[in-house]
């Protein structure tokens, strides 16, 4: 008995979600299994890279949904992060980034940026979105870095 609770509450204590919420995993994960946290990673920028980004979904769960944004930046100049300017698409509905102070990642640093979204009241979340996707955005310098992940419910078996 102790082991079905360990197994089945461990997932969402290692997720970083409350009980009652829904954890999801990108549908292309780059190392994630049911014992580690869900996380899509990046190298950033494509063409030449100096840093890297893992994105994970943490959960949805009442009028709230969470996204955790890790930025690493080995290049020379400062990268910025404005958890505003980040989206959330659960099934056909657009979510934006609470205002938070936007996170600056200096150079040879590794920074950890939680993205809270309000769902609207007049959407009815009684059930799990099917789609959840990410849209992200990282400022390198002058430039600006924007990418989707696609995001799964993650299922934990009883």
């Amino acid at each position: 008995m102790r082991e079905r609770l360990l197994l089945v509450f461990l997932p969402h204590l290692l997720l970083g979600c409350l009980p009652n919420e829904e954890p999801c995993t990108p549908v292309a994960m780059s190392s994630a299994g049911l014992f580690e946290a869900p996380a899509a990673s990046y190298a950033i920028p494509r063409e030449r890279p100096t840093g890297q980004l893992s994105v994970t979904a943490l959960g949805v769960g009442g009028s709230l949904v969470r996204m955790r944004m890790t930025v690493s930046n080995f290049s020379g100049s400062p990268w910025m992060v404005r958890p505003s300017e980040q989206r959330m698409m659960l099934d056909a509905v657009s979510l934006n980034g609470k205002q938070a102070p936007s996170v600056a990642v200096i150079s040879g640093q590794t920074r950890t940026v939680d993205v809270e979204f309000t769902v609207p009241a007049n959407i009815a979340m009684e059930r799990a979105p099917v789609v959840m996707d990410a849209i992200w955005t990282v400022h390198i310098g002058p430039h600006v870095i924007s990418e989707r992940t696609v995001f799964d419910r993650l299922s934990v078996a009883e």
